[in-house]
């Protein structure tokens, strides 16, 4: 599940109300930042907004398949 091991590390339920200087801060602690040229926490953004949505779509395909 490669896409449920990109959201893993990104997302923490207390990062809902901080700041986004705090959210670069623990980024960069973590090693987010490396590679992406421009603002990484809107790219780690849409990296979690896309894998969640493929994560939805694989389910939603094998729920159909069990219930064929």
């Amino acid at each position: 599940m490669k896409t449920a091991l990109l959201i893993a590390p990104r997302w923490k339920n207390n990062y809902r109300f901080a700041a986004d200087d705090r959210i670069r801060t623990e980024f960069r602690r973590l090693g987010h930042n490396r590679g992406i040229k421009g603002d990484f926490l809107k790219e780690n953004s849409r990296i979690v907004v896309e894998s969640a949505y493929q994560l939805r779509t694989l389910g939603e395909r094998r729920c159909r398949l069990k219930n064929i």
